[in-house]
């Protein structure tokens, strides 16, 4: 296993990931912004206790350099933090950036295995 500023990378997904993972050292607010303002977000009507949105990579798969390269900035640039956060014994604890008013996060362990992203408004209280 090799990983990405800690983040676990699978040797037998890095040949596709290759480029996007060199350049995501590079990527930056603008490239992040400029990512999250082209593709679809679909509010998350499974949790709407925990409001928040989501983009799914294969929706814009042509996108999948700057999808992988902010995927590996959430884990590299982003704060882990506990969810539920109010928990005695939470159940996941993830990196969370904060971007223009958002909070950004994936679930997913391995960042080649990755397949979403979400997000939430950090001045909504529900989505804390």
């Amino acid at each position: 296993m090799t990983t990405l500023g800690g983040t676990a990378l699978r040797r037998d997904r890095l040949p596709s990931l290759t480029h996007a993972t060199i350049s995501c050292m590079a990527f930056t607010d603008d490239d992040a912004r400029d990512y999250v303002a082209k593709v679809r977000w679909q509010f998350a009507t499974t949790m709407p206790q925990w409001p928040h949105e989501y983009t799914v990579l294969r929706w814009r798969p042509e996108f999948a350099e700057q999808f992988f390269n902010l995927v590996a900035r959430i884990r590299t640039d982003g704060i882990v933090k506990p969810w539920p956060p109010d928990a005695a014994t939470p159940r996941y604890h993830h990196h969370y950036l904060e971007l223009d008013g958002w909070e950004y996060w994936t679930m997913d362990d391995i960042l080649a295995d990755t397949k979403l992203i979400n997000r939430a408004r950090l001045d909504d209280p529900a989505s804390a």
